[in-house]
């Protein structure tokens, strides 16, 4: 199939689920940013998309967040770490040292 006719299919079905440029734009900007095995595998993974039903995007998309959550979670509890571990203590902040906390001193 000529690269101009895969272009046209592959926008046509990027239609279906995102419409934010024109057609024309679509086309102009495949035809610029894209090879032709990178077209055949928008082709084909749009296919794979538009063939799910709702439950599985559903689905799909609340695994995305929980992972997205997941990470956050990981990377919130890495930095109170480095935070924990690079707190020094003395004589303006005692209370920082290991096992002591500021009711210690009250």
């Amino acid at each position: 199939m000529d690269r101009h006719l895969n272009i046209l299919k592959a926008v046509l079905l990027l239609r279906r689920v995102n419409r934010s440029n024109s057609k024309e734009k679509q086309i102009a900007d495949a035809e610029k940013y894209y090879t032709d095995e990178q077209i055949n595998e928008w082709i084909n993974s749009l296919k794979e998309y538009l063939s799910k039903t709702p439950e599985q995007l559903e689905k799909e998309s609340r695994e995305f967040i929980e992972s997205l959550c997941n990470m956050e979670a990981e990377q919130a509890r890495q930095e109170m770490e480095s935070f924990n571990e690079s707190k020094e203590y003395g004589p303006s902040n005692p209370w920082e040292a290991p096992g002591m906390s500021i009711s210690d001193f009250i």
